[in-house]
Formats: structure tokens, C-alpha cells, sequence
């Protein structure tokens, strides 16, 4: 299972994401929460779970940096 940027025009999503079990859009943008309190800018992207078989192949896909 993944949380990831939704980007449906990108490569790795039509080469690996639309492999996936399961598909689902989170409706509206994210917003994380530090130290419990919420953030106060939602994500500038759209995000999708994705759900991969048990056993199925699980892309690599490269994470931002955290700064």
C-alpha cells in the first residue's frame, strides 16, 4: 500500500500505478500535521492510495526530500 502524489501524467503511474489492485483518489488536497497540530497548507498535489496484490512487484519511486 502507498500514499502517493496522484500524477496521472507522469511514466512510472501508466507503467506501475495503473498495475495496482486497487486505485483510490483522496478527494481534495492533504494536509499533515507536525507535532500535533495541523499544518497550515494543504499539499500543492492531489494524492491516491495505492493497493498492490500480496506478492505483486512494488516500484521504487524516488521520495522529495524532506527539507
Amino acid at each position: 500500500m502507498m500514499l502517493i502524489p496522484s500524477r496521472t501524467d507522469t511514466h512510472y503511474w501508466h507503467n506501475y500505478v495503473m498495475q495496482a489492485k486497487e486505485i483510490r483518489f483522496v478527494r481534495g488536497r492533504l494536509c499533515f500535521a507536525e507535532n500535533g497540530n495541523r499544518g497550515s497548507e494543504p499539499a500543492p498535489f492531489p494524492s491516491a492510495v495505492i493497493v498492490f496484490k500480496q506478492g505483486q512487484y512494488c516500484p521504487k519511486i524516488s521520495t522529495m526530500d524532506a527539507n
